[in-house]
Order: C-alpha cells, then structure tokens, then sequence
C-alpha cells in the first residue's frame, strides 16, 4: 500500500521538485516536510495535505490513494497455492 510519504515522494520526483522546493512552494517547515516524507510522521493534517497538495498540483486524494499495482501484488500473494 501506498503511504502518504510515498505518494507524496513519488509526486514531488515527478515535477523534479525537491524537498526544499516543496517546502517553499507549500510554505510549510522543512522539518515537518522532512517528517512526513521521511514517514515519521504518518499521518499529517488535513490543512497540510492541502498545502502539499495544492503546491504539487493534485487533489488531495491522490496523496491518499493507495497504490492499484502494489495491491494487486499483495492480493495475488495471499491467493491460495494450488496442490
């Protein structure tokens, strides 16, 4: 599954931000940027999301969605082997 972090790390590669980038681009600290990327913090505001996501330029449920193609690899893990 696709955390926030990773979302938001994959998001931020694609427009070739970096952190810093972000940080302004979002006017959010770098340290609670850092956290969230990093995964220390798991589970951020709603008003930063906003910013985050307003800043990269997507709706917010795209920094939460999950990812469709690790699921699938996860649903086809826990199929059960054929004997």
């Amino acid at each position: 599954m696709a955390t926030i972090s990773q979302n938001i790390k994959r998001m931020r590669a694609k427009q070739a931000l970096t952190q810093d980038d972000l940080e302004k681009k979002a006017n959010i600290k770098y340290s609670t940027l850092t956290k969230i990327d990093g995964g220390v913090v798991a589970k951020p505001s709603v008003q930063t999301i906003q910013k985050i996501a307003k800043s990269l330029g997507v709706p917010m449920e795209d920094l939460l969605k999950w990812d469709t193609q690790m699921l699938v690899s996860l649903f086809a893990l826990l199929k059960p082997a054929k004997i």
